[in-house]
């Protein structure tokens, strides 16, 4: 098979997955085969590149600043860089692929320009946005390939580097994955706390300088200038800068070739399932011997639990670069560092009370990740319908699958959760929090740590199917390891009313401190707990109705299922 055709068929692949899942979702649009094709072909197109270039354009016209436009192309590139992960290489390992293309080299290749092309060329309009940030730099049109070239190659290149990882052996997956965190967590603390500091900085400005008309333009000229002295550095560096690409491109070239001939000499993909056992992961097979211990008594638990970490250490070759994350603490962390040090440098008169509020939001969003994106798998039944007949025809207990799945997600997330209670309890303390807002908020956030994880997961069960015996073929369909599920609306609800309740706050303390700042607890902790308790209702009521689906044997992804029949 040429190679171009089996791009095309890396791509119409790719194409009808997505497809069959947008309509899967949507079950309500009772269209035609061929309606189906061109309405997801129009909503495809519209959604990764009308709407993109549009922006642009928007803003074009609006702020009639070329230099303005150039920044934000500029970020959509990058961020194209920064979105590519190593599960674009799951189809390399997919059986049906292997079948249809068993020489490692054309696999390779295939999967490697497929990727490519569906993501700088269908997914985002590379040339639209090289020409415009050409047009808008004043640039010569004869640099325009050039360009083109290099953004192409650096781009074959990090994607092929994520291949290098994906087929390396343990040690080298976990010092990437605790690089991978450390870069991460620290440059979203910086960002976070630069981002929030510009912020304020512009609300003090505007404070102090109501007359001034000249405000937002000074700081839109002053973002500008730094865009424009960090360019002249690249331009005035050049040579460097392509030989760092150069020098980058060959290495990584050369560790394809080496990591292609290690395949092809092993039995890699033959023995890749037994390298991904418990054994192999020194934090899951400590938690997984005491747990043992203490369900010693409860062999059915036990069971159950230990099937969910051999899933969660077969799911890590997809999943690796999250490692950390699950078991020290996610980015959330980091986004509460960030607010606690901007409270601190600026000795906001409410702060214990802005704490207090925003750590269980912190916890909200913890949860939600880990949840709905690291642990899908696990915190969910797309891995279960095996267990889902078993349970239909024995009548197995599926509230003890439920138990066993948040005993394993609660046991894995233990050691971040003890790291978060020590900070947040560290910042209650630095602030002078008194004793009795220490002790509410440590009750709040043991609430949201008790309750949410099952919503979550009820909000999983909602947005997910349960009907594939081979899951990984699910995984590839949905993408749903990628991007996770959408928030059903009373979750995603909480979480607006608290942010909500939090600017209020904010408000009353700062630009009318009209009210007493222990009438404002009150209040607050009177909204949260109220929301607590209606989401916790629904919420236990949908996973009633959906466990009464699953007993007669319905395990789609229909809305339907939330409504008890």
């Amino acid at each position: 098979m040429k190679l171009n055709k089996r791009i095309s068929m890396f791509i119409s692949l790719f194409f009808n997955i997505n497809k069959n899942y947008f309509f899967e979702r949507y079950k309500f649009l009772q269209l035609k085969d061929k309606n189906k094709k061109i309405l997801f072909t129009f909503w495809y197109i519209f959604k990764s590149q009308v709407f993109i270039i549009g922006s642009v354009l928007i803003l074009q016209f609006l702020f009639k600043s070329d230099m303005l436009n150039t920044i934000v192309i500029i970020l959509l590139l990058f961020s194209m860089m920064l979105g590519m992960d190593a599960k674009e290489w799951r189809l390399f390992y997919r059986f049906d692929f292997v079948s249809e293309i068993p020489d490692i080299k054309q696999r390779f290749l295939t999967v490697l320009l497929g990727n490519v092309v569906l993501k700088l060329f269908v997914e985002n309009s590379l040339i639209l946005l090289s020409l415009l940030l050409l047009i808008y730099t004043h640039i010569s049109l004869f640099y325009l390939p050039l360009f083109l070239i290099i953004y192409i190659i650096v781009y074959a290149s990090s994607l092929s580097l994520f291949f290098i990882i994906q087929s390396s052996p343990f040690r080298i997956k976990k010092i990437f994955s605790l690089i991978n965190y450390i870069i991460s967590f620290l440059f979203t603390v910086t960002f976070i706390y630069l981002l929030l500091d510009f912020v304020i900085t512009i609300f003090i400005t505007f404070s102090n300088n109501l007359d001034n008309r000249n405000i937002l333009p000074t700081f839109i000229n002053q973002g500008i200038s730094v865009v424009k002295n960090l360019a002249m550095f690249i331009i005035n560096n050049n040579i460097i800068a392509l030989v760092l690409i150069v020098v980058y491109v060959i290495v990584v070239l050369l560790l394809n070739i080496f990591t292609i001939k290690y395949l092809e000499k092993s039995s890699y993909l033959d023995k890749e399932d037994s390298v991904y056992i418990v054994d192999n992961f020194i934090i899951v097979k400590l938690i997984k011997k005491i747990l043992s211990i203490l369900y010693r008594n409860k062999p059915t638990r036990l069971v159950l639990i230990n099937k969910e970490f051999a899933l969660f250490t077969h799911i890590y070759k997809y999943n690796f670069k999250d490692y950390f994350f699950i078991f020290i603490a996610d980015r959330s962390m980091s986004f509460l560092i960030s607010i606690f040090l901007i409270i601190s440098k600026y000795e906001y008169s409410a702060s214990s009370l802005i704490i207090l509020l925003i750590v269980p939001i912190i916890l909200l969003v913890d949860i939600n990740s880990n949840v709905g994106v690291k642990l899908i798998t696990n915190m969910s039944f797309i891995t279960d319908y095996n267990t889902l007949l078993c349970s239909n025809t024995s009548g197995f207990d599926l509230n003890k699958l439920i138990k066993s799945k948040l005993s394993f997600y609660f046991s894995v997330k233990s050691g971040a959760y003890i790291i978060f209670i020590l900070v947040y309890n560290f910042m209650y303390i630095s602030l002078n929090m008194p004793l009795y807002m220490i002790i509410i908020g440590n009750l709040l956030n043991l609430v949201v740590l008790n309750f949410f994880p099952k919503l979550y997961f009820t909000n999983n069960l909602i947005y997910s199917r349960m009907n594939y015996k081979n899951y990984q073929k699910y995984l590839d369909e949905s993408k749903i390891l990628d991007f996770g599920v959408s928030e059903f609306y009373p979750l995603n609800l909480i979480f607006k009313i608290w942010i909500i309740i939090v600017f209020f706050v904010l408000i009353f303390t700062t630009i009318i401190p009209i009210v007493n700042i222990n009438i404002l607890l009150l209040i607050s902790l009177l909204v949260i707990l109220i929301s607590i308790l209606i989401v916790y209702l629904i919420m236990n009521k949908i996973n009633k109705n959906i466990i009464h689906f699953i007993e007669r044997g319905n395990y789609s992804a229909d809305f339907a299922k939330i409504f008890k029949e």
